[in-house]
């Protein structure tokens, strides 16, 4: 009988731990926290993040031109919402603020994946830590001819002097 209640107990004390874990960001983004600095053709990208609790990342993004002027600028944030990981970039278009979710649909320990199939471009957003101080972004969705149509970002750790 003792064995018997001991075995259900571990049984419900391990089912409460994995449902802790889905409703956490994976371990391996907090990696990303910090300044990223990086290029896209003769275009140069900003990305900063911010670590702030388990659940909750805050992040911001700036695309700059060859004349050095801010072309685009964007609020990031990857969160949980109902158990499941959403990275959520946010930009002002016409005068409001527009907000996109991509949900997380793979991830491996230096990779994530997110999708949302029905958003026009992108479908896809993919992060790679290549190292803990270099990362590459692309991403990804139709091209205008039917085909498919990706942007690369390469990263490296923004390192104060």
């Amino acid at each position: 009988m003792k064995k018997t209640i001991l075995f259900i107990a571990t049984i419900i004390c391990f089912s409460f731990q994995i449902g802790m874990a889905q409703n956490q960001l994976p371990a391996g983004l907090k990696k990303l926290a910090g300044g990223w600095v990086g290029t896209s053709g003769q275009t140069k990208v900003l990305e900063s993040w911010m670590y702030v609790n388990p659940h909750l990342m805050y992040g911001s993004g700036a695309t700059i031109n060859e004349k050095g002027d801010t072309v685009q600028t964007e609020s990031l944030k990857i969160s949980i919402i109902r158990g499941m990981t959403f990275y959520i970039p946010s930009l002002r278009v016409n005068g409001k603020i527009k907000s996109t979710p991509f949900m997380l649909e793979k991830e491996e320990e230096a990779y994530w994946r997110f999708t949302n199939n029905s958003h026009d471009f992108p479908k896809t957003i993919e992060y790679w830590l290549t190292d803990i101080n270099h990362m590459k972004a692309v991403i990804s969705g139709p091209d205008t001819l039917g085909g498919t149509k990706s942007i690369e970002f390469i990263y490296e750790r923004f390192k104060k002097q």
